[in-house]
């Protein structure tokens, strides 16, 4: 409701929505292996013998990713004192809108480290999915309003510009999950245009405090560009799109060898790790707020 209400908004007011980060929209996407992913809340019969909290493994198809959860959600679905655990993957395919239990366990199968598997004779300590508490699939699409203020429809009929809109969230942007940034960066939009607008009103709404808005929303858009770019770079990375993979089958080492030795000599540097954590954080955004 929220997404076609964002688009009716966006509509209504003549705002094109296409990734920023492209410079020509009409030509076709550049799909990666993360185009699609899956998100599911699931327990196992038999308890998964996990090497780390955080397991996950990287392929030339797909990225998946499992974390035991914590606590249940209060209220939720009665999962008989179970441990739930939290499975992202990314799937070349259009998922089904709710995967079920079957297609949750060919995932696994499929892109899972062996440590979940549950053929015997791959994993010793067999385990399968037996519930599905939550799970969902979203495309990972990139793309930002053109602009983030603008005015709908006439308020007074006589051609005036009518009502001043300011996108922020959802109907402003969209970008993969790399990061963390999608709903946090949402926030800000909001957060940070609080003080902005209590001004504005206060002001009686003049043209002054409108381009002061104006001015607001034109920074929050280019922080938004500059979200997507990350999060399109990152997601890149690790969902590497068949173009690249193409652009360098030449060579006698798979790219993804090469990708996993860059990424993994970065990790042992502090300065890039804390930089990486420092953007990731969003705080560096929190100083135009």
């Amino acid at each position: 409701m929220a997404i076609n209400s964002a688009h009716q908004v966006r509509s209504l007011c003549g705002l094109a929505f296409v990734d920023p980060k492209v410079a020509d929209p009409s030509q076709p996407e550049d799909v990666n292996t993360l185009a699609s992913m899956v998100i599911a809340d699931v327990t196992f019969a038999g308890t998964p013998k996990l090497p780390n909290p955080f397991s996950g493994t990287v392929t030339t198809e797909s990225f998946f990713f499992i974390s035991p959860l914590a606590n249940p959600v209060p209220g939720s679905k009665n999962v008989r004192d179970k441990t739930i655990y939290r499975i992202a993957c990314g799937v070349p395919h259009t998922p089904p809108s709710k995967p079920s239990v079957e297609y949750i366990q060919e995932l696994i199968e499929k892109y899972a480290p062996p440590c979940l598997s549950s053929n015997p004779k791959v994993n010793p300590h067999a385990a399968s999915v037996d519930d599905v508490v939550f799970s969902t699939r979203f495309r990972t699409r990139c793309a930002a309003a053109e602009k983030f203020f603008t005015f709908f429809g006439d308020s007074s009929g006589t051609g005036e510009r009518g009502v001043p809109v300011c996108l922020v969230g959802d109907a402003a942007h969209i970008h993969p999950p790399a990061g963390g940034q999608g709903m946090n960066l949402g926030l800000r939009d909001a957060i940070s245009l609080g003080p902005v607008m209590a001004k504005a009103l206060t002001e009686g709404g003049t043209p002054t405090a409108l381009k002061q808005v104006s001015a607001h929303m034109n920074s929050r858009r280019e922080r938004a560009v500059q979200v997507i770019g990350m999060t399109k770079f990152t997601s890149g990375a690790v969902g590497m799109s068949p173009k690249i993979r193409d652009m360098f089958s030449w060579m006698p080492i798979n790219i993804y060898t090469i990708r996993d030795w860059v990424v993994w000599g970065l990790g042992k540097s502090s300065w890039v790790t804390n930089g990486i954590a420092h953007r990731f954080s969003g705080l560096e955004d929190w100083k135009t707020v």
